[in-house]
């Protein structure tokens, strides 16, 4: 079988197969395998040569640029996580399984749908395949890179870290204003945190959508205020501490979400948006919903 391998060199803490030991697994499976790092200029063009399967090789970003980049395309995906959160893998359910496992599980594995979402405002559109919020995750998105972590720190350590570092903001944070309505129904109110969500989690592996589901056309929206300050910061140690709690706070689920921007700092899955080239007329409407899906090869086992 053709496949494109899309490989990140860069992803993760150092302990993933490196291209050599991907090619030779992908070998052993059977695909005559066209590599391109996602690190080089123009990578891109490498998806637009006739291939059966697109294999991502990194990190949730990588994810991001691939899906936006085969969009109306028929060949469909398959994910081996190498990056920090691996917040898709986890939603896919292939997080935890091993490489070797799911390269030959592949061609007998069933196509799952995953959606893909669009943002709209006056100053542009761009697609999102984890989500879109503001307040907390929004303020730690334009942080740089080692203050999140640190060269040599372990996936784990990296992620406990970033949960760490959300707990210190959390105590100095204020809620913002969020007007708000989905499907017409006015979820406005004064948030610490607020989430549209197409998977389960966002950022360092918070799972703050535990029931969304990436194939249902929906988007799930997760609001916290300052009465539950007390609830996200025990669920933030606990996560920096290796222990995974529930977090008890409202959640809403609907097709269509519409924000009254004025200025709201926000976040577009990994990056902020806006960016600060675009043009940001103030007062603007914000808008988001599903609008595409492509398929994932997820093994049965995973």
């Amino acid at each position: 079988m053709r496949a494109t391998l899309i490989h990140n060199p860069k992803a993760g803490d150092g302990a993933a197969p490196d291209r050599e030991a991907l090619l030779a697994m992908l070998g052993t499976a059977g695909y005559d395998i066209r590599y391109q790092s996602s690190k080089e200029k123009g990578w891109a063009t490498a998806l637009g040569q006739p291939t059966e399967l697109v294999v991502i090789a990194g990190g949730d970003g990588t994810v991001a640029r691939v899906v936006k980049a085969v969009l109306g395309r028929s060949a469909p995906l398959a994910l081996l996580p190498v990056g920090t959160a691996n917040n898709v893998a986890t939603g896919l359910g292939s997080a935890r399984v091993p490489f070797e496992q799911q390269i030959f599980g592949w061609k007998t594995a069933p196509r799952v749908r995953f959606d893909v979402g669009m943002a709209r405002a006056p100053w542009g559109f761009d697609y999102f395949i984890e989500g879109l919020g503001a307040g907390l995750l929004a303020w730690a998105i334009p942080l740089p890179e080692n203050a999140m972590s640190s060269v040599g720190d372990r996936r784990t350590e990296r992620i406990a870290r970033g949960q760490r570092l959300l707990r210190e903001r959390l105590r100095q944070c204020r809620p913002e204003p969020v007007e708000a309505t989905l499907d017409g129904r006015d979820i406005s109110g004064d948030y610490l945190l607020f989430e549209a969500m197409n998977i389960p989690l966002v950022g360092p592996n918070l799972c703050l959508a535990p029931d969304a589901e990436s194939s249902d056309g929906l988007l799930d929206i997760t609001v916290i205020d300052e009465a539950r300050r007390a609830a996200l910061d025990d669920y933030l140690a606990a996560g920096a501490a290796g222990r995974f709690e529930k977090l008890d706070v409202p959640r809403y689920r609907g097709r269509t979400l519409r924000i009254d921007w004025g200025g709201l700092g926000l976040h577009l899955d990994d990056r902020v948006w806006p960016d600060g080239r675009e043009a940001t007329p103030s007062p603007a409407l914000v808008e988001l919903e599903i609008v595409d899906s492509l398929e994932f090869l997820v093994p049965a086992d995973s």
